[in-house]
């Protein structure tokens, strides 16, 4: 029997293409990963400081609107102050739109981020998968192959002991012949 008819069929050409992974993909993925991560812990700064200043600008509006209210009552003269405060309020007010539309954002674009880091997870998993089954089917194919050398050496040493049988049993043949 030959060696060659010994050898498995490649396997290669069965295994789907998309589950190829190389240990660069693994390290790519882990630092998109990462940097996802502090974008998503950044995005969450700036919405702890963006809620922050929510809360003191609503706080400015009720602290200006019951000083509008109150010199309102003391003072009904005083027309123009009250113009200056409900400037004070509209501009007031206005920022607060302002830091809600950018809370609004920041809140769609932290949730855009943690749904793109679920995703990496749920893909690092799936490789890393694959890539474990890959480890294993290298090794029993290591194996493999270290039995089929080991049967190989065994084959060789019995075919030069049959060698060297035969050369003993022609050398003794002629001098059997010689003698005779």
């Amino acid at each position: 029997m030959s060696r060659a008819s010994k050898s498995p069929a490649p396997t290669g050409s069965t295994r789907s293409k998309q589950h190829h992974l190389t240990a660069e993909d693994v390290r790519r993925l882990t630092e998109a990963r990462q940097a996802l991560e502090q974008k998503l812990r950044e995005r969450r700064a700036t919405d702890a400081m963006l809620s922050e200043k929510l809360t003191k600008c609503e706080a400015k509006i009720k602290i200006l609107r019951n000083e509008i209210h109150t010199r309102q009552m003391q003072d009904k003269t005083q027309l123009s102050h009250n113009e200056a405060s409900w400037h004070q309020l509209a501009v007031a007010e206005a920022r607060l739109q302002k830091t809600k539309a950018k809370f609004a954002a920041t809140a769609s674009a932290n949730e855009a981020v943690r749904s793109q880091i679920d995703n990496l997870r749920r893909e690092r998993v799936v490789y890393e998968d694959v890539y474990r089954k890959l480890e294993q089917e290298l090794k029993d194919k290591k194996s493999e192959l270290d039995d089929v050398l080991e049967q190989t050496s065994d084959a060789y040493k019995g075919r030069d002991e049959a060698v060297a049988d035969i050369r003993q049993i022609t050398q003794a043949a002629m001098k059997e012949e010689e003698n005779l």
